[in-house]
């Protein structure tokens, strides 16, 4: 039988892959243009529905196999952690819990909107010129346009889903993948992407406490290019700074959590009952309120 230290590192290690944010990232940047509207709706709420199924299936097959047990041990074996107050635990359950949030998902989709409009607006303006020509042909152009934009938004997500697992990587400090391991669990021979560049710096609300910058914290930098260049190339060449005070920031926040519950003698998580995935880590009673963080996306 696996202890929980091994499970718990595997589940972190899971949440910091490929594998766990690519199917979230590519969702959302699907769904969108649904987003494009301000208000809740009806509609967007179902999207959600569909986002929140996609995640606690991964939580419950992928990350429960990959861990070597099975989803009732995952959820059990997670809340044990919870209640003995570990970090790692703790930074896990806020992941899935802010993941599942339709409030967090609303305003991801729409700075992903905005992301897109950008892109947008970018190869429009290397195309001036040629829309400007009355000798060319449009269809063509559209062509090429398409094509174009298809390949910044591809870009972006690449950028996107390796800024995530970088980014949760550091919150729970989980060392490089065994690539040879996670090979054979994939059974296949994909190569992990080389990461040159240090993840977009989160957005400083560990101090000021604004919550207007929680949106800033999704916008990956902003693509750029060179002059005279490749409309095909340079969308995503910004440099990155580094944000290793502010992972370390968050996780004296873990820290400080932890030691309240303490001098509360966890009263309020030796009430936490048996439940599903869903119920578990929307339940703030084992945490506290933590809505001054920005999310990890």
């Amino acid at each position: 039988m696996e202890t929980e230290e091994f499970i718990l590192a595997k589940t972190a290690e899971f949440i910091s892959s490929e594998d766990w944010w690519g199917p979230i990232i590519k969702f959302m940047y699907k769904n969108a243009d649904k987003f494009k509207t301000d208000g809740y709706t009806a509609e967007k709420y179902q999207i959600f529905l569909q986002f929140s199924e996609i995640v606690c299936n991964l939580f419950d097959n992928s990350v429960s196999k990959y861990a070597h047990i099975s989803d009732n041990s995952l959820e059990w074996t997670l809340l044990s952690c919870v209640k003995s107050l570990k970090i790692q635990a703790l930074v896990i359950a806020d992941i899935l819990q802010k993941t599942l949030s339709f409030e967090e998902f609303y305003k991801q989709m729409k700075t992903i909107n905005n992301n897109i409009d950008y892109d947008i607006s970018l190869v429009l303006k290397q195309f001036e010129d040629q829309l400007k020509n009355p000798d060319v042909d449009k269809d063509k152009l559209a062509i090429l346009f398409s094509q174009v934009v298809a390949r910044a938004q591809n870009e972006r997500i690449k950028h996107v889903i390796e800024d995530s697992c970088k980014n949760t990587k550091d919150l729970v400090k989980v060392s490089p993948r065994n690539k040879r391991h996670h090979t054979r669990y994939l059974n296949n021979t994909r190569k992990s992407p080389k990461k040159e560049n240090q993840p977009p710096k989160i957005p400083s609300d560990l101090e000021k406490q604004i919550e207007e910058t929680l949106n800033d914290h999704y916008t990956p930098a902003p693509p750029t290019t060179e002059k005279n260049g490749n409309p095909h190339r340079n969308f995503n060449k910004s440099k990155k700074p580094d944000m290793s005070e502010e992972i370390e920031k968050r996780r004296e926040f873990y820290r400080q959590q932890r030691e309240k519950m303490r001098n509360l003698k966890t009263t309020p998580v030796q009430n936490l009952e048996k439940s599903n995935l869903p119920k578990l880590i929307k339940n703030r009673q084992y945490f506290g309120n933590s809505s001054n963080l920005p999310p990890i996306l």
